[in-house]
């Protein structure tokens, strides 16, 4: 049985001191949104979304060493593997690409999602990947064989998801639903969190799966700690 213990934090509109950051430095404007960014595991590269492409920056020179083409619609995500050998990329137009970084080639593409593809990621041990999709499904696929290994079934479009540091469980986010954890062996809902669904944006696991934080598009933010009990 598990137990659910949330803590909203509300943002409110009073004079408190905060410390600001100012930016490091500007790599690059886009005239198109950025609708994804993340560091390589080194922390040498950067990897962006911005329309049909992904493009691929140094940090140490800010500039772009790479674009990579191959998707028809909009990029929605995008993510190095564990080894930083190789990037991953969904779209819009229902597909899944993988690509070779040092050559900047696509070597797999992987289909079968039946609308747009809003999420991509690794395995912690780059052995599989993780996409969410509009057509309610979750999916998990080989990257060496490049076929789906595990199809987990919603009832609205899934905005986004994710696996667990250990890859045991998913936490997932849909449209008008509580966002939801997945045991990844069972494959099923073992847990809802919240009620409030309606401005869910993204939930992330910390790095030991025992805490949840999400995002909503209104003010505040949720902390979300959640056990088994014996």
């Amino acid at each position: 049985m598990l137990e659910f213990f949330c803590l909203a934090i509300i943002l409110r509109k009073k004079k408190k001191k905060r410390k600001y950051y100012r930016p490091l430095t500007i790599l690059q404007r886009h005239p198109s949104y950025v609708r994804n960014v993340k560091f390589s595991p080194d922390g040498s590269k950067i990897v962006l979304c911005s329309n049909k492409t992904v493009k691929i920056l140094d940090t140490a020179s800010e500039k772009k060493t790479g674009i990579l083409k191959g998707h028809s619609d909009i990029v929605n995500d995008a993510q190095f593997s564990p080894d930083g050998n190789m990037v991953v990329s969904c779209s819009d137009d229902k597909t899944i690409i993988l690509w070779n970084e040092s050559s900047r080639k696509k070597t797999t593409e992987l289909r079968g999602h039946e609308e747009a593809v809003t999420t991509v990621q690794f395995s912690s041990d780059g052995k599989t990947i993780l996409s969410s999709s509009h057509d309610q499904t979750i999916r998990i696929w080989d990257v060496h064989s490049g076929q789906k290994v595990v199809i987990l079934e919603q009832f609205n479009n899934i905005t986004y998801a994710q696996f667990s540091p250990n890859n045991q469980q998913i936490i997932s986010v849909s449209d008008n639903r509580p966002i939801e954890i997945w045991d990844v062996t069972k494959r099923e809902i073992i847990l809802t969190l919240g009620k409030n669904t309606r401005h869910e944006r993204k939930a992330k696991f910390s790095s030991n799966s025992r805490l949840v934080v999400s995002s909503k598009t209104k003010k505040y933010y949720y902390g979300m700690r959640y056990q088994e009990k014996k």
